[in-house]
């Protein structure tokens, strides 16, 4: 983009270095995964999934897991919050292990992963030609979702954030960007998202996160008061877009990511409290769509009613404060 600073990743010979062989160990194994039959490499993640979903090192993502369940779907029976824990893991395997894809896979093959519901309203928002933030939660295929829109005929700009493994990094800057997609640095600040946008760019807009008090306000979220940053409103009023919100799932019975989209938002909210519960509400209906898929080890209740620390699950209080 003429003119514009844009976040860039490239390849040196430093990242040959033994210190990062681990990293192209895992590179390697998502390469291979990439051309593996789709039923045996989600019957391996399923496998895989069954194993860790009870080992020890996962313990602290089970109890934040637990935790979020709870505060979200207060009425679920123990058996159903168990239940999404198992399926919460298998769409993460089962999903990491496609990721090979993104760098390796054809377009053709791509497509065929990928299946869109929106009842014509892409089509109809692409000839419209008007400015668009998606608004997606944070789900495990969100790269899934980033390439579906991609491939649909609308070139993203986001923010990108290092993982602070450079090989990692470097990869997913490649699958971003490969098809025309622009990413900016976290310092290079939301202007210049803004400036992309109004210039045809699309964006991900992901904000469902604890960013702390400092840049948020509380308003609820499933029914609990939950740190929001309250900027979507004003996002869109700065660079002229519609909010369209998305939510990508996986259905293993067909092996494909499912990119669900609702209908745009109308009368965006400014004010920062009413632009926040509109988010949450949005993110709500998403979320209910696809709940296997969400994120819920995110510590999305950090600063749960503004003072207390992270809460443990009612069946483990006992248990941790003993």
């Amino acid at each position: 983009m003429s003119g514009q600073a844009c976040y860039h990743s490239s390849f040196h010979l430093r990242l040959l270095s033994p210190r990062y062989w681990g990293q192209w160990l895992a590179v390697l194994i998502m390469m291979m995964m990439a051309f593996v039959p789709l039923s045996l490499r989600d019957r391996l993640a399923k496998a895989i999934a069954g194993w860790m979903v009870n080992r020890s090192f996962l313990k602290k993502r089970r109890l934040v897991i637990r935790c979020n369940l709870e505060r979200c779907f207060p009425h679920l029976p123990d058996s159903a919050y168990d239940q999404l824990l198992r399926e919460n893991v298998r769409a993460f395997c089962q999903t990491a292990l496609s990721l090979g894809e993104l760098l390796w896979c054809s377009k053709k093959a791509q497509q065929r992963r990928i299946r869109i519901e929106d009842d014509g309203r892409l089509a109809k928002l692409k000839a419209e030609g008007k400015p668009l933030i998606f608004l997606t939660p944070h789900t495990f295929g969100l790269d899934w979702a980033a390439r579906a829109l991609i491939l649909a005929g609308f070139p993203l700009s986001n923010i990108f954030k290092p993982t602070g493994k450079p090989v990692f990094d470097y990869l997913m800057f490649k699958s971003r960007t490969c098809q025309g997609g622009l990413q900016f640095s976290r310092g290079e600040g939301m202007c210049s998202l803004v400036k992309s946008i109004r210039k045809g760019y699309s964006c991900l807009y992901v904000a469902d996160q604890d960013h702390g008090m400092a840049s948020s306000v509380f308003a609820p979220f499933f029914g609990t008061p939950k740190c929001t940053l309250p900027t979507m409103g004003r996002l869109a009023q700065a660079a002229r877009a519609q909010v369209v919100p998305v939510i990508v799932g996986y259905d293993h019975h067909a092996h494909q990511f499912v990119l669900h989209l609702d209908e745009p938002l109308v009368s965006l909210e400014t004010e920062e409290l009413a632009s926040a519960t509109q988010m949450n509400q949005a993110y709500e209906q998403l979320i209910s769509r696809f709940p296997a898929d969400f994120m819920w080890s995110l510590k999305i209740f950090r600063n749960l009613d503004g003072s207390r620390p992270y809460p443990c699950p009612k069946s483990h209080r006992t248990q941790m404060a003993g």
